[in-house]
């Protein structure tokens, strides 16, 4: 399944529904775009790390082409 970027901030927001919902997929997929708009709307630097952090904790695929 190919998540939105809103999906991925409701989760750092503490929405349990959109966890369990990236949880039970088990193909997990991001598009660079989302990726991006990610990073650029990190905080600081601990908040990029985290970004990082997750996508690769929950092993997110990130289609290159």
């Amino acid at each position: 399944m190919i998540f939105d970027t809103d999906i991925l901030i409701w989760v750092q927001r503490g929405s349990e529904k959109a966890a369990r919902l990236i949880e039970k997929t088990e193909d997990r997929y991001l598009s660079i775009q989302s990726y991006m708009e990610l990073l650029q709307g990190a905080k600081n630097k601990t908040h990029h790390r985290y970004i990082k952090d997750f996508i690769c904790e929950f092993e997110f695929s990130i289609p290159l082409h």
